[in-house]
């Protein structure tokens, strides 16, 4: 058996201009924990990529869950990328449901591409909703300028 990956070894290996994601997803499991404090850093960057990691694991979604609730437009756009890895389940729709609320164009879109795999049938109409209202924004602000 392993020892988990330390705190400290996974922050260096994710703070990194490319973390290895792949690699990274198997020496982190069982270290979710060190994964929902990384992803609750001040530091944008390593809190998104933290988040991109919680998702490719698969047993991290509530690190995306909590994520998808940050303040920081960046940590949300990781979040709804990250819930597009994430299984169908009901907390994936629950994540999902309510990135497609965001007041950020970019999330609203990763959310509306991440409920493309989702099976409930009211987020799914909920991202055909949002993606009409995005488009309607984008045209406004281009007629605009």
């Amino acid at each position: 058996m392993t020892m988990p990956i330390s705190y400290s070894e996974l922050k260096a290996r994710l703070d990194v201009d490319e973390p290895d994601y792949a690699a990274l997803a198997e020496l982190a499991a069982g270290a979710v924990q060190h994964l929902r404090k990384l992803a609750a850093s001040p530091d944008e960057s390593l809190a998104s990529k933290a988040v991109s990691l919680a998702g490719i694991m698969g047993d991290a979604e509530s690190v995306v869950a909590d994520a998808s609730k940050s303040r920081n437009v960046l940590v949300r756009v990781a979040a709804a990328h990250a819930s597009s890895l994430m299984p169908d389940s009901p907390q994936a729709t629950r994540v999902v449901s309510r990135l497609l609320d965001d007041k950020d164009v970019g999330v609203v879109k990763l959310a509306a591409r991440a409920a493309t795999r989702l099976s409930d049938p009211k987020v799914t109409a909920k991202a055909r909703r949002a993606t009409v209202r995005m488009v309607k924004a984008v045209r406004a602000s281009a007629q605009a300028s």
